[in-house]
């Protein structure tokens, strides 16, 4: 018997020795949130607020007293200039293939900062179909080409939007929709956000929620072909849209994406991974948000 409980003993020791604490660091109230896109050929602008919870982003205020400096290349282009509700805009118009940094200094002494390395604004993209016609089925599949830049790191997010439609007595309604599912069968493609559909649509058994993400990992320098398909046949699709995207702004959407649909992405014949609670990536440092930048290329049908 006193084996027995020695042998208890020492294996609770072993445990107790094994245990790390393990601090994680979250998001504190009243921290810095500092957001913002950098478009080439666009101008720049940030919005600054100052978080409540850090779980409940309604409570968040804005922050209207904080100096702006913002860098390009690492030389300093001046201050971004308030213009309410926590933006602050600059005069200058961004430019393609630049590291932009923006650093944010508040009264009480706290200081942010972010940076992005803006994308190529002609990044070889085409989308064309089998007969460009303006009949709905003649729009599918689609078939994008892209040129890789070898020198850079490219990250590319397809999405469809469609118009949709509402006859009333007296007037027609009309807004667009981010399509809800693509389809393709390509290697190509990130699969985090995709599940197996047996049925699908031929060769393309792969359904992607909202957008299919390539990133140029899988190829380098080449031109490729990826084709995919869109989900519905009684929705007419109004444009096609290619943003080329820094990888702080990819790596942004795809938490987002993650975030809020959870382990629902996960498919059949994968393991259990858990993906809630989850994160949304943030790029500064001593605070909370995004700075990123895109470029973007976009094919437009018709409407009938």
């Amino acid at each position: 018997m006193m084996k027995k409980y020695l042998i208890i003993f020492l294996g609770l020791v072993f445990l107790y020795r094994c245990v790390v604490d393990v601090e994680v660091e979250l998001p504190l109230e009243n921290s810095i949130v500092l957001n913002g896109l950098i478009v080439p050929g666009d101008t720049i602008s940030v919005s600054l607020h100052r978080s409540g919870v850090s779980t409940d982003t309604a409570g968040f205020e804005v922050i209207g007293d904080a100096r702006v400096t913002l860098f390009e290349n690492d030389e300093a282009l001046g201050s971004l200039h308030y213009q309410g509700n926590g933006i602050y805009r600059a005069g200058n118009v961004a430019k393609e293939l630049a590291a932009y940094k923006v650093v944010v200094e508040t009264p009480e002494g706290e200081i942010a900062r972010a940076e992005t390395f803006t994308p190529e604004i002609d990044f070889n993209a085409n989308i064309t179909t089998l007969n460009e016609t303006d009949s709905i089925l003649s729009h599918r599949p689609f078939y994008l080409t892209l040129t890789d830049n070898p020198d850079k790191k490219n990250f590319y997010w397809i999405c469809i939007f469609i118009s949709m439609y509402e006859i009333n007595p007296d007037t027609i309604l009309s807004y667009r929709n981010l399509q809800y599912n693509l389809y393709s069968g390509s290697a190509y493609a990130d699969p985090f956000n995709i599940t197996y559909n047996y049925e699908g649509s031929g060769e393309y058994c792969f359904e992607h929620e909202r957008f299919i993400l390539l990133d140029d990992n899988n190829f380098n320098g080449e031109t490729i072909t990826f084709d995919f398909w869109n989900s519905y046949d009684s929705w007419k699709q109004d444009s096609i849209l290619v943003y080329n995207t820094d990888e702080h702004y990819s790596n942004y959407l795809k938490s987002k994406l993650i975030s809020e649909k959870g382990g629902e992405y996960i498919a059949e014949d994968m393991p259990p991974l858990n993906y809630v609670p989850s994160f949304l990536y943030s790029n500064v440092q001593n605070g909370m948000g995004i700075l990123g930048s895109c470029t973007r290329y976009v094919k437009v049908y018709n409407q009938f």
